[in-house]
């Protein structure tokens, strides 16, 4: 992610603010062809404004559609690229 969602036949659409705490964070919502391996088709993602990813839902399909969260923090460079060093899992109700 993201260049996962400039491959042919992924669809992406912005959704409305997302308010968590007292952060407002802009919301991607992706749908995967089948040719793209994933937890599940259709995944949302959460950007700050500093547009790093905050927070990752998607269901985990192979363990009965189990509705999860992560969310990713303390971000470290590596090569010129910016990643999360360390992720929190949740499950969704």
């Amino acid at each position: 992610m993201p260049f996962l969602f400039t491959l042919p036949g992924v669809k992406v659409e912005e959704l409305p603010p997302w308010e968590e705490g007292d952060q407002q964070w802009r919301r991607l919502r992706v749908n995967f062809p089948d040719s793209v391996a994933t937890h599940c088709s259709t995944q949302d993602f959460y950007f700050g404004e500093d547009f790093l990813l905050r927070r990752h839902d998607y269901c985990v399909d192979v363990s009965g559609t189990l509705p999860a969260a992560q969310y990713v923090h303390d971000y470290i460079e590596a090569d010129g690229l910016r990643m999360p060093s360390k992720r929190r899992a949740y499950r969704r109700d």
